[in-house]
């Protein structure tokens, strides 16, 4: 390229003698101002030209080289032409694309115009001074040859620019302007400094360029941004909007605001126009989208309302506004009340909101926060490819069940997952019981069920070990967990031991996976149970209780034999079950613990209760984040205990356990054994410390020296903590929680699975009205939080029928009205003219009659008669 005067010709260069015939000139229009009314054009300036430019290697470069060496900073520079096919519409010059139409239309007498606008304000000619550089001249000079090979005939030409930007017309030397702060006078430099600031040149978050759009010249407009001017939107002329989305919204929330009414009277894909509800008010706001673009601009606005009322009934507060206004706020809190959301709803737009208006808008909030479940199954194979690069040695497996349609993608079933730090830590010394239990999902899953494995770790806390999420529980669902979760723990059927609550299904499932598995059940639903039996009243309950609370075959012996002389057929009801599943005195040794009740998993069920409701990502998720901040916790926690010592709760028990050791007095028999002597002759035991077993069978069933041996452990003088089973020291609660579950990253930069993703499982959604149950059904005879008044639901209801408890008249089953005894009642008629037939009908055949069905008496009266009686009043 070579900068030619307007003063050394005007005409074009003639290049059909050369051998390549891609160059063309470029008639530079510069220093001027575009106008842009009443239509666009360009005034005043100078004129240049540039020759032997290269058509094939024409792009948005090329032109700020151009700028460049007319002497301007290339960033400083918006370059418009007016070829193709567009006649005389300005084009934009903003990419590599648009350069290539230019040199698809280069004219015949290839000479195009181009047109400089600048953009700087603190850029002035009068700061610009001449450098005389040899070198730089030199080098310009070279690298225009070696593009140009043709332009040696020119290099000797003189060479000034109209304005002084290339000074001195005789000087044999080209000068060319390389360096942009070069060129700048120190008062230049000064501006640019004050503006750009000293130190920070490059801005990384500067991101204003990606939503500008130069063709419609947005950057010389005032711009609507809704992430800062979505809640306090100010409508100005001129104003342009990123869509016609945007517009309308804006225009609403003003208009809230401001507690005004309006009403769209145009409102189509080019137009948009709207007016006050008054026909007296003035006000009006019409926006037209603009050219080649999606974005809509004020093209009329009228600001002032004439009307002076206010709307507090304004239906345009919808549900759908309410909920997109106060997002973030439902978002950090969910468990706000409707009433004092509806509240500050009402304050803040200052308009009526009723209550199930804001129950819809907070509803609408939370699915917006959570999500679709669509979407969610959607992403469910990259989910787990995340999980499996951040935790490799997770295990995770899905199911899917065939469409209903042909030739569609499969449904999701089920999915497992277990993390590798849960398994790891697992078998480092967790007891082997498990509890086992399921829960209902809520909310867009309602009617699958969340499975859950939880063990105990050295302090008696829970310890999640793996979940599923499956259509129901069943026998096939149960089986389908059990199978990977004795893969993942090595379960051998030898010292382990499972709890549960006989969930459906579950039995089957271990019979057929784990059929030589210690089984327990929970004693207080096998309590229940034993109740709706028929086999209430405290007594029956107390001996229930103390039977399931012998630690001896001869204490359990005693309280059923109590249990018999009570009622004989609930002795022969629990003999049905077998006392290792449900009592401590044939509990194994193995598992080193003695719960009766499955609160491990119900104390996990009630963690994870905010989040039964949310969809299928979202709930795991929760989980995942729920197992990694609780094995966190532990492990901080676990680091400030001393390494020598057992866990807190363990030494809680000791604690106890020592203190009731002196009602005894210990006989030593040996060195390792000790007989201790309580108060009376039926509270004498044997302890036998090398083998670590005492007769009341405490110490083997749990781990923990009871207080028998406790007091033999005194008289040998020696530390109980070299008692406890290793399982409760502190060394082993780290080992556990050395592990970590490690995080993941965002849906938006997971991988892509190039599986087809699951459609959602067909779920009947629950239509039950009111509002949905969380917490769990708690049993008449259950502590509650206040024990100062009984509570209604602790009352048993009789039946007036029968006289039997557990329901009333109105659902007994002796409460039945046959259909050959009742009446058929006949309908009201329906036209006045039957009036005086009705009256003398019913004058011939009374008023009615008795009939007695069971024990209540019903009375049928003509509904004719009836009639008569209410027209004659």
């Amino acid at each position: 390229m070579l900068l030619r005067s307007k003063d050394d010709g005007e005409s074009p260069l003639i290049y059909e003698s050369m051998a390549d015939t891609s160059f063309f000139s470029i008639k530079i229009h510069h220093g001027g101002v575009m106008k842009r009314t009443p239509e666009k054009h360009y005034v005043e300036g100078n004129i240049d030209y540039i020759d032997y430019v290269n058509a094939n290697k024409l792009d948005l470069d090329e032109f700020k080289k151009m700028a460049e060496i007319c002497g301007y900073l290339k960033n400083s520079i918006t370059f418009w032409h007016r070829c193709g096919r567009s006649g005389n519409r300005w084009r934009l010059v903003s990419t590599d694309n648009e350069a290539h139409v230019i040199r698809k239309n280069i004219p015949n007498d290839n000479m195009i115009e181009i047109y400089f606008e600048h953009l700087d304000s603190y850029f002035n000619i009068e700061d610009m001074t001449s450098i005389h550089s040899s070198n730089a001249a030199d080098y310009n000079r070279q690298q225009l040859v070696q593009e140009n090979p043709l332009v040696n005939d020119f290099s000797d030409s003189e060479v000034e620019l109209t304005d002084g930007l290339l000074i001195d017309k005789h000087e044999k030397t080209t000068q060319y302007i390389v360096d942009e702060w070069e060129i700048l006078s120190i008062e230049a430099q000064r501006k640019m400094t004050a503006l750009e600031g000293e130190s920070n040149c490059v801005d990384s978050t500067d991101t204003k360029s990606l939503h500008s759009d130069s063709e419609n010249e947005i950057l010389n407009f005032p711009t609507f941004n809704p992430q800062i001017d979505g809640d306090n939107p100010i409508l100005v002329l001129e104003c342009v909007f990123e869509s016609k989305k945007d517009f309308k919204s804006a225009v609403v929330t003003h208009e809230i605001k401001n507690g005004k009414y309006i009403q769209w009277l145009k409102n189509d894909k080019e137009r948009m126009k709207a007016v006050c509800i008054h026909s007296e008010c003035k006000w009006e706001i019409t926006a037209c989208k603009m050219q080649r673009d999606t974005s809509f601009q004020i093209r009329k606005y009228i600001p002032t309302h004439n009307c002076k009322e206010w709307h507090y009934d304004n239906r345009k507060i919808t549900s759908s506004f309410i909920a997109r206004k106060y997002l973030t706020e439902i978002k950090s809190n969910r468990a706000w009340s409707l009433v004092d959301f509806r509240d500050r709803v009402s304050v803040d737009l200052r308009a009526h909101v009723t209550l199930s208006q804001a129950k819809r808008a907070k509803m609408l909030a939370i699915a917006l926060i959570d999500g679709d479940i669509k979407d969610q199954y959607k992403v469910m194979w990259d989910y787990c490819i995340e999980i499996d690069r951040t935790n490799p040695g997770s295990t995770i497996h899905m199911k899917f069940t065939e469409n209903e349609i042909t030739n569609k993608p499969y449904r999701f079933q089920r999915i497992y997952i277990c993390f590798a730090a849960c398994k790891l830590a697992f078998k480092v010394r967790c007891r082997k019981i498990i509890g086992v239990d399921g829960c209902w999902l809520k909310g867009p899953m309602y009617g699958t069920q969340l499975l859950t494995v939880v063990g105990i770790d050295g302090n008696n806390n829970i310890f999640l070990i793996a979940y599923a999420i499956v259509e129901k529980e069943s026998k096939e669902s149960w089986a389908w967990f059990l199978n990977y979760l004795t893969v993942d723990l090595d379960v051998d059927e030898t010292g382990w031991t499972f709890m549960s609550d006989k969930q459906k299904g579950l039995i089957e499932a271990f019979n057929e996976v784990l059929p030589y598995v210690s089984h327990r059940f929970c004693a207080r639903h096998l309590h229940n149970n034993f109740k709706r039996a028929g086999f209430g009243g405290f007594t029956l309950k107390k001996t229930f209780w103390a039977a399931a609370k012998a630690t001896t075959v001869k204490e359990f012996d005693a309280c059923m034999v109590r249990i018999r002389e009570l009622d004989p057929n609930a002795a022969d009801w629990l003999n049905d079950k077998e006392p290792s599943q449900w009592s401590r005195s044939h509990f194994s040794s193995d598992a080193k613990c003695d719960i009766l009740l499955n609160n491990i998993c119900e104390v996990f069920n009630s963690m994870i209760l905010d989040a039964r409701d949310k969809p299928i990502v979202t709930l795991l998720e929760k989980l995942r984040y729920l197992l990694m901040a609780r094995m966190l916790a532990n492990r901080e926690k676990a680091h400030k205990w001393s390494s020598n010592d057992v866990c807190p709760k363990i030494k809680d028990i000791l604690h106890k356990n020592q203190t009731a050791t002196g009602e005894y007095i210990p006989r030593k028999s040996n060195q390792w054994n000790y007989e201790i002597i309580g108060a009376t002759i039926h509270d004498s035991w044997a302890v036998d410390l090398e083998n670590r077993i005492c007769s009341c069978r405490k110490w083997s069933i749990m781990g923990i020296p009871c207080k028998h041996v406790i007091a033999a452990i005194r008289a040998k003088k020696d530390n109980i903590l070299d008692y406890v089973d290793d399982c409760y020291k502190v060394e082993t609660y780290r080992r556990i929680y050395e592990h970590a579950i490690l995080p993941i990253n965002g849906p938006q930069i997971w991988a892509k699975s190039t599986k087809i993703p699951p459609l959602p499982p067909t779920i009947v959604g629950n239509k039950k009205r009111g509002r949905k149950q969380k917490a769990r059904r708690k049993e008449a005879d259950e502590v509650g939080a206040s024990r100062t008044k009984m509570k209604r639901k602790q009352q048993s209801l009789d039946c007036s029928t029968c006289n039997k408890p557990g329901h009333n008249k109105k659902t007994c089953k002796y409460n039945v009205v046959s259909q050959e005894t009742t009446s058929v009642r006949q309908k009201l008629p329906v036209r006045r003219g039957h009036e005086e037939a009705g009256q003398e009908k019913t004058r011939q055949e009374g008023a009615g009659q008795e009939k007695t069905v069971g024990r209540e008496e019903v009375v049928d009266i003509d509904s004719d008669w009836i009639y008569s009686q209410q027209t004659q009043s």
